[in-house]
């Protein structure tokens, strides 16, 4: 039996901690006061609501607006094979959506997924003149396909576990990134793990509780 109260006040505990930790981290990194904003204003909305819909929503749309790109989706992957789909999305008008569009990149586990495991950002100015794509003229069509000119990517980790990604990409232009945007969306990606961390243990309470009563 699911002591439902308990697990609630652990759940609770654990939301409260993400915020302590949202105050330690903005008194660590320079961000802008913009910056600053828009991690405060999104963990406000993750603390309201542990729906995985949601959270995406809130995430994907405030990073847009902040950053002033034209895309922001999240990236959910499968552990085992590297494959996965966008979970979420926000995309200006006039460019295609990419919701639902399931990818497969079969460089992902050679060259990649190490590196987002250390929590690395990665920022391509122009698609066309990144050195790592150089080679992979496949992977190159998937993103002209999406218009997608320059892009900023950050992992979301979980206890170490590579979960997926955070994406946003500029369209209509590349892009040259500033630090402080890198340094943003890094942190925002932390904020996303957080959130979707906590939606998965309400989730497993949800199910004890409907299996308890059963």
């Amino acid at each position: 039996v699911v002591d439902r109260e308990d697990e609630l006040g652990v759940l609770g505990a654990n939301i409260n901690q993400m915020a302590e930790k949202l105050q330690i981290l903005l008194r660590e990194q320079e961000l802008d006061n913009q910056g600053a904003k828009v991690l405060a204003e999104i963990t406000m909305r993750i603390r309201k609501t542990l729906k995985l819909e949601d959270i995406y929503n809130s995430a994907t749309k405030e990073l847009r607006q902040a950053l002033k790109t034209d895309r922001v989706v999240i990236y959910s992957l499968d552990p085992q094979t590297w494959e996965g789909m966008i979970v979420g999305e926000s995309v200006a008008v006039g460019f295609p959506k990419m919701m639902g569009v399931q990818i497969h990149d079969p460089c992902f586990r050679d060259r990649h997924a190490e590196t987002y495991k250390d929590g690395r950002v990665r920022a391509i100015s122009n698609i066309y003149e990144e050195l790592s794509l150089s080679n992979q003229s496949c992977y190159i069509k998937m993103l002209e396909k999406f218009a997608v000119k320059g892009s900023l990517i950050a992992p979301i980790i979980n206890e170490e576990q590579l979960l997926g990604l955070l994406i946003t990409h500029q369209c209509a232009h590349p892009r040259v990134w500033q630090q402080q945007e890198i340094d943003l969306f890094k942190q925002l990606a932390i904020q996303v793990s957080y959130a979707l961390e906590q939606a998965r243990l309400l989730e497993e309470i949800e199910q004890a509780r409907a299996v308890a009563e059963k």
